[in-house]
């Protein structure tokens, strides 16, 4: 994984106005058929050049903590090992209401992620009125959270 230091606040042209989470979601279901080829919009920088470019190299098992809205990217892998990354998200209602984090200074995808995710106490959901103040109203034909299709 590589970090651009340097353009952790100022925006950087990108491809995130491609990405829409609701539709995400209702194209999950297929996810299976592109196996072996990426067929999701994955926001990216476009004609970027870090600034400062950081590669950790952390060592097998250790944890990289960062905010997602940190410019990074995958690079590839010349190991020929297999390489296995786990995703841990976390969101603090407290921050989230205060309107403190990270700043968003070049998002521009559509939706919101925040209904997957749920309180570790007890496992509720942020409030739908909260989550609609703060990130307006999703369109009628939105798929909030993925859904699995039930089997027959």
């Amino acid at each position: 994984m590589s970090f651009d230091l340097a353009n952790f606040a100022r925006a950087v042209p990108n491809t995130s106005g491609d990405f829409d989470y609701y539709k995400n979601n209702a194209q999950r279901i297929s996810t299976s058929k592109s196996a072996g080829k990426e067929v999701q919009a994955r926001p990216g920088a476009i004609d970027h050049t870090p600034g400062v470019d950081v590669i950790p190299l952390p060592a097998p098992g250790q944890v990289l903590l960062f905010s997602g809205a940190q410019l990074h990217t995958s690079i590839p892998n010349s190991s020929g090992l297999a390489r296995y990354s786990v995703d841990f998200r976390t969101v603090d209602k407290r921050d989230l209401l205060a309107g403190r984090g990270a700043p968003l200074a070049d998002a521009y995808c559509a939706g919101t992620a925040i209904r997957d995710f749920l309180s570790i106490k007890d496992e509720s959901s942020f409030d739908e009125e909260m989550i609609r103040s703060l990130f307006g109203a999703p369109p009628s034909d939105a798929m909030l959270v993925y859904a699995a299709p039930e089997k027959e």
